[in-house]
């Protein structure tokens, strides 16, 4: 009896990966947002020593930026794109304008 033979239609896949993007989703926005902001500044300061910083630390801004929106944008049940446009803000700093990416938490009103 060969392997192939004992294969059905019905027989699962050996390996299945697990969804990770929907771990978060019953947090609120808010809380999905400081927590990739919390995880991005833990690799980001301890590849401070590195000699290729910049290229390094822009390389992780890219992925966690990505998965970022693609975790807000199972939750809210739309594409990458449509939550990118939403949240997308210029703040003002002191060394000048940046772009990034802010979530409201609107506040109850009593």
């Amino acid at each position: 009896m060969l392997f192939s033979d004992r294969i059905t239609k019905d027989t699962p896949p050996p390996f299945t990966p697990p969804n990770t993007t929907f771990g978060y989703t019953p947090n609120s926005e808010y809380s999905i947002v400081s927590w990739y902001q919390s995880v991005y500044r833990g690799f980001a300061n301890y590849y401070l020593m590195a000699h290729d910083v910049s290229w390094k630390v822009s390389k992780l801004k890219w992925v966690m930026t990505m998965s970022l929106l693609k975790t807000l944008a199972a939750k809210r049940r739309s594409s990458c794109r449509e939550v990118a446009r939403e949240i997308k803000r210029d703040v003002l700093t002191p060394e000048g304008p940046i772009r990034a990416y802010q979530v409201r938490v609107q506040g109850k009103r009593t």
